[in-house]
């Protein structure tokens, strides 16, 4: 049975919540590229504006990395293993993701934002995965 307040349930359901956040950002692009003026020749002609293609793509981000965020917790959550050090790297790691789709989808600003909240972001999980290996064994 998993334990509902495992200190990382809400930064593992924030996540969620963040991936369900851009989708609803892409629907309103793609919407508002549909519902303007010429927005179906436009769309047909030029493709949909970029903040729309870069909504789609931070979805697609979405269902790359974080993955291996929602797997670790999960695994955190079955075998019972916490810690503060572990749980306060979700929460960075969740905020950095947060950032990065909130510079994906406005301004993209590549370097040094949504590069640098990406690969800090990859080395918090992977130093989660290290601690949570050495809980293990």
């Amino acid at each position: 049975m998993i334990d509902i307040s495992h200190p990382m349930m809400f930064p593992f359901f924030i996540q969620i919540g963040l991936t369900f956040a851009v989708l609803l950002r892409l629907a309103y692009c793609r919407v508002s590229a549909f519902t303007a003026k010429d927005g179906m020749a436009e769309i047909r002609k030029n493709g949909f504006p970029k903040r729309a293609v870069n909504a789609s793509d931070n979805l697609k981000n979405q269902f790359e990395i974080p993955v291996l965020f929602y797997v670790l917790c999960i695994f955190c959550f079955i075998s019972g293993i916490s810690s503060i050090v572990i749980t306060v790297l979700a929460w960075t790691y969740v905020v950095l993701r947060i950032f990065h789709a909130i510079i994906h989808c406005g301004p993209n600003i590549i370097f040094p934002w949504r590069f640098g909240s990406f690969v800090l972001s990859c080395n918090v999980l992977l130093i989660m995965f290290v601690i949570t290996f050495m809980k293990v064994i």
